[in-house]
Formats: structure tokens, sequence, C-alpha cells
């Protein structure tokens, strides 16, 4: 069975699953990574080469979150 980490890690991020996002020097074996924190999900290590796309992502949804605040 096909598992498409990525598009489920950006899935959690979209539905408002994400509580927290921390670097780690090491996380079982993946160095560096970004380690992705969720409320309804085990933790989701990110290796380094895809990190500048989840910023890009989490920047999205937290400017579009403050646009909705602000309304």
């Amino acid at each position: 069975m096909y598992f498409n980490y990525h598009a489920k890690a950006k899935s959690l991020i979209k539905s408002g699953e994400l509580e927290y996002v921390e670097i780690m020097d090491d996380y079982h074996g993946i160095k560096p990574a970004m380690v992705l924190y969720f409320l309804s999900h085990k933790p989701m290590p990110i290796r380094q080469e895809h990190w500048e796309e989840y910023y890009k992502l989490i920047q999205q949804l937290e400017n579009e979150q403050n646009y909705k605040e602000k309304f």
C-alpha cells in the first residue's frame, strides 16, 4: 500500500491539526529534522530538503488566519 507522507503532513497542517514545530539535530536518525506535532497524529519528522515548502505553507496559513480574524 502506498502512503504519501508529505501529502498527509500537509493535509493535517491545512486542517488545523498542527500544534507546534521543533527543529532537532537528530530525530530517530533523521539529521537534522523539522518535527511536526499534531493534535491527533503521531509526530512527523521532515528532512531538511523539504523545510522550505513547509515554512511557506505554515506562513501562508498563518497569514490567512490573521486576515480572517481581523474581519
